[in-house]
Protein backbone atom coordinates (compact mmCIF):
# COMPACT_ATOMS: atom_id res chain seq x y z
CA UNK A 1 0.00 0.00 0.00
CA UNK A 2 2.96 2.29 0.71
CA UNK A 3 4.40 2.17 -2.81
CA UNK A 4 0.95 2.69 -4.17
CA UNK A 5 0.34 5.37 -2.81
CA UNK A 6 3.89 6.96 -3.42
CA UNK A 7 6.37 6.50 -0.68
CA UNK A 8 9.60 7.11 -2.00
CA UNK A 9 11.47 4.62 -0.12
CA UNK A 10 10.24 1.56 1.44
CA UNK A 11 11.96 -1.03 3.88
CA UNK A 12 9.81 -3.85 5.02
CA UNK A 13 11.12 -6.18 8.06
CA UNK A 14 9.79 -9.96 7.96
CA UNK A 15 11.24 -13.21 8.43
CA UNK A 16 14.41 -13.78 6.65
CA UNK A 17 12.13 -16.55 4.94
CA UNK A 18 9.65 -14.24 3.40
CA UNK A 19 12.19 -11.94 1.59
CA UNK A 20 12.73 -14.04 -1.56
CA UNK A 21 8.54 -14.11 -2.31
CA UNK A 22 8.08 -10.55 -1.37
CA UNK A 23 10.94 -9.32 -3.78
CA UNK A 24 9.39 -11.22 -6.24
CA UNK A 25 6.37 -9.58 -6.32
CA UNK A 26 7.59 -5.90 -4.81
CA UNK A 27 11.40 -5.97 -6.71
CA UNK A 28 11.52 -2.23 -5.72
CA UNK A 29 10.82 -2.58 -2.03
CA UNK A 30 13.91 -3.09 0.26
CA UNK A 31 13.67 -6.45 1.92
CA UNK A 32 15.05 -6.93 5.34
CA UNK A 33 15.19 -10.61 7.03
CA UNK A 34 14.42 -9.86 11.17
CA UNK A 35 14.88 -12.71 12.98
CA UNK A 36 14.74 -10.74 16.40
CA UNK A 37 13.26 -7.24 17.72
CA UNK A 38 17.62 -6.73 18.26
CA UNK A 39 17.74 -6.82 14.43
CA UNK A 40 14.86 -3.94 13.67
CA UNK A 41 16.97 -1.30 15.69
CA UNK A 42 18.46 -0.14 13.26
CA UNK A 43 15.49 -0.25 10.16
CA UNK A 44 13.51 1.45 13.59
CA UNK A 45 16.21 4.63 13.59
CA UNK A 46 16.41 5.68 10.34
CA UNK A 47 12.69 5.29 9.96
CA UNK A 48 10.66 8.74 9.31
CA UNK A 49 6.82 6.68 9.48
CA UNK A 50 6.42 3.24 10.58
CA UNK A 51 3.20 0.89 9.46
CA UNK A 52 2.22 -2.46 11.59
CA UNK A 53 0.62 -4.95 9.37
CA UNK A 54 -1.40 -7.99 10.20
CA UNK A 55 1.42 -10.45 9.00
CA UNK A 56 3.31 -10.41 12.45
CA UNK A 57 0.86 -12.89 13.82
CA UNK A 58 0.16 -13.75 17.56
CA UNK A 59 3.49 -15.49 18.64
CA UNK A 60 6.35 -14.30 20.40
CA UNK A 61 8.70 -12.99 17.37
CA UNK A 62 5.47 -11.21 16.62
CA UNK A 63 5.07 -9.55 20.08
CA UNK A 64 8.88 -9.06 20.60
CA UNK A 65 9.03 -6.99 17.23
CA UNK A 66 5.69 -4.82 18.08
CA UNK A 67 7.20 -4.17 21.61
CA UNK A 68 10.34 -2.58 20.47
CA UNK A 69 8.20 -0.10 18.20
CA UNK A 70 6.00 0.88 20.84
CA UNK A 71 9.73 1.66 22.63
Amino acid sequence: AALHCGAGLLSVATRAAHVPALLARRPEAMAHGIESAGDLAPLLVRADVLAIGPGLGQGAWGQALFDAVLA
